[in-house]
């Protein structure tokens, strides 16, 4: 099974559409704005990650199930990495849960970990799910960096 380069285009295309439209809106609505000012209101206007209503906007936006799914998730880091690894790692539960909603039969995923305590669990619990699945980390990833990714192919549904 191999992953070509397009293979998430229309996936990625979509969430920078719907951000886009959300930050344009929001412009629109209030006037010239910074970041700073943005980003909370972005986030009133889209749900947790936690939320169930997610998974229900992905499936109405696309209209069907779907070949990819891409979890980029990270928590706002406070400097306590046990506090930010356990973050990171249930948000990403929180993501196979709607992945389990939302990918097609023999779909791939790709989920953004921080390496840690519990980064084996997640990626157990991820082998489950899939025919074949790696954890690499990134070659441009900075040596000090937890960053790994969990590329998963072949969603066993």
């Amino acid at each position: 099974m191999k992953i070509t380069k397009n293979v998430n285009r229309l996936g990625t295309e979509a969430v920078y559409s719907i951000f886009a439209k959300t930050i344009l809106y929001l412009l629109k609505k209030n006037g010239p704005m910074s970041t700073k000012e943005l980003h909370p209101l972005i986030q009133a206007m889209h749900p947790d990650i936690c939320d169930d209503s997610v998974t229900k906007e992905v499936l109405s936006f696309f209209g069907k199930k779907v070949n990819v799914v891409i979890c980029d998730l990270s928590p706002q880091v406070t400097g306590n990495w046990s506090v930010d690894h356990s973050t990171q790692i249930s948000s990403n539960y929180a993501a196979a849960k709607i992945m389990d909603q939302v990918l097609k039969k023999n779909g791939n995923a790709l989920f953004k970990v921080f390496d840690g305590e519990y980064s084996n669990e997640f990626y157990q619990y991820m082998k489950k799910k899939f025919f074949k699945i790696k954890l690499k980390k990134p070659k441009v990833s900075r040596k000090q960096s937890s960053e790994l990714y969990c590329i998963c192919l072949g969603y066993m549904s």
